[in-house]
């Protein structure tokens, strides 16, 4: 069988022999073994124990053998016998759980011994994580299949994996004779899982679920959390499918957890309308945003595949929209299968800020209106740069945002004034993501020179007088030179009684 499945070339008989396997994971048996079309046998439930081995043995399993559950959430398991031969009294000793991941609520008889004659829920052991000596008998023997007792649990607030292990366990028939039984335990896993609806507008449905748990496997081998999805039904139909690259009938997965944590994943996820006509249909795949609230990635994205093109191309921010609607392509008098990734990342790289320059105003100067300082940087990231800002430390220090003006490049222009003696300076750029992670420059350092120390020479002296004598008279717009201290298009003796209220400053 091959991704082509859905095709009318496949024969009727491969058909049913994919249902058949199918049914497999519909309907649990507890050994859970499956036999697949090239004849390897995969055996997806490891706890299993016998005890008093004979010819036929009575199973007794915890069902389902494998689920997966979020944090509080309470769900239910039951004991499931199945008889060799009449029975009619079961004891088990003892139920182990971790009590650190699950909260055992309540144990309830079961349905197996309709009535029961005497039942025993077991005394409860939230702390150990046990419950011991739960019993049932009947006065009227039976063969016939059923729950022994069914169990309450809540999930507490970890992910993780608990075994439901099942300890000294005895099955009497209606002799009072022991009989041989086949012990398989079970397991729990909270984690994290999204289901994926698809709906078509004539009202065709389907749906698929992804997620991670702590003892999952990325793809082989197939483990008890990868369950194959059911074949075609009739036309027209949605199917939708994960492909984890296994062999079959692991290639057409409708439940797909892989292992976690993980820095980033990529699930294969494929979708295939099939009608007996080519009409123009939309298809519109929805999911609860809430679902991902326990996953450890900052961005979920999905894309889809251009067949025509050969490119990938994004679809949507599955963490911001809870939906997404395509039409499936007919082409060449057949319905093409559409290809998606859900790219799932979680983002530990900060920016790299580069390219760090100021330019200051030519005259410099420092007040507002006359004199600037811009300063420009690259700032690029893995994902998406989130904030980009200019910290300025000095006589007042002053966080100012940056923008972006072309691409990767951000921008700000300031005006900054010199207080006192002060005149040393330093600036540096902070930048983060949308992940949270932040990356800054080291300190640089610039001076910021007096309107009256007109040489720039850090001293106010006779030299600052020489310069403003050399321009004096002269008109023009107001701070066209360093030598209209007073910015008012004049140099007068205004200019000079400035500096003259400064003299002697500075080393």
């Amino acid at each position: 069988m091959n991704r082509m499945l859905g095709k009318k070339s496949v024969s009727f008989l491969k058909a049913a022999m994919v249902f058949i396997v199918a049914l497999a994971f519909f309907i649990p048996s507890p050994a859970m073994v499956v036999e697949t079309f090239d004849d390897t046998i995969v055996s997806i439930l490891p706890h299993t124990q016998t005890v008093n081995k004979g010819e036929n043995n009575t199973t007794v399993s915890i069902h389902p053998y494998a689920q997966v559950v979020k944090k509080g959430e309470t769900f239910n398991v039951s004991i499931r016998v199945e008889p060799s031969e009449p029975i009619m009294d079961i004891n088990v000793s003892r139920l182990f759980f971790d009590s650190s991941l699950l909260h055992l609520n309540s144990v309830t008889e079961g349905d197996i011994f309709d009535p029961y004659d005497t039942f025993t829920s077991g005394i409860v052991n939230n702390t150990d994580g046990t419950v011991t000596g739960i019993s049932g008998i009947t006065s009227n023997a039976t063969a016939s299949p059923g729950d022994f007792c069914r169990i309450s649990f809540t999930a507490q607030e970890t992910i993780g994996t608990s075994l439901l292990d099942l300890e000294y366990v005895v099955v009497t028939n209606s002799s009072s004779v022991e009989v041989p039984i086949i012990v398989i335990d079970g397991e729990v896993a909270i984690g994290w899982s999204v289901t994926l609806n698809f709906n078509e507008y004539s009202g065709k449905y389907d749906h698929v679920v992804f997620g991670e748990v702590l003892t999952a496997n990325d793809g082989s081998p197939p483990d008890s959390y990868d369950i194959p999805k059911a074949p075609e039904p009739q036309l027209p139909y949605i199917r939708t499918w994960f492909d984890d690259g296994m062999p079959e009938p692991y290639d057409f997965l409708w439940e797909d957890y892989r292992h976690y944590p993980d820095t980033e994943k990529i699930w294969n996820l494929d979708a295939h309308w099939e009608s007996n006509n080519s009409d123009p249909t939309d298809i519109t795949i929805s999911w609860d945003i809430s679902e991902f609230n326990d996953c450890e990635y900052d961005f979920v994205v999905l894309r889809k595949y251009d067949p025509f093109a050969e490119e990938w191309y994004f679809a949507t921010d599955m963490l911001i929209s809870d939906n997404y609607t395509y039409a499936p392509r007919y082409f060449n008098e057949e319905w093409l299968i559409d290809h998606f990734l859900i790219n799932a990342t979680m983002d530990t790289t900060p920016p790299e800020i580069t390219n760090v320059a100021l330019t200051p105003s030519d005259p410099l100067d420092t007040e507002h209106g006359f004199g600037w300082e811009n300063i420009t940087c690259t700032v690029t990231d893995n994902i998406l740069v989130d904030t980009v800002q200019l910290n300025i430390t000095g006589p007042i220090p002053q966080i100012i945002p940056m923008v972006p003006i072309d691409g990767d490049v951000f921008f700000c222009n300031i005006t900054l004034t010199v207080v006192g003696n002060y005149t040393n300076h330093t600036y540096h750029v902070w930048a983060d993501d949308i992940g949270g992670n932040s990356a800054t420059t080291t300190p640089e350092t610039f001076t910021l020179y007096h309107n009256w120390d007109v040489n720039k020479d850090g001293k106010i002296r006779l030299k600052d007088f020489v310069c403003v004598a050399g321009h004096y008279g002269e008109t023009g717009p107001p701070g066209w030179i360093r030598e209209d201290v007073n910015n008012d298009g004049k140099i007068r003796l205004k200019d000079f009684v400035i500096i003259a209220g400064h003299y002697g400053e500075g080393s």
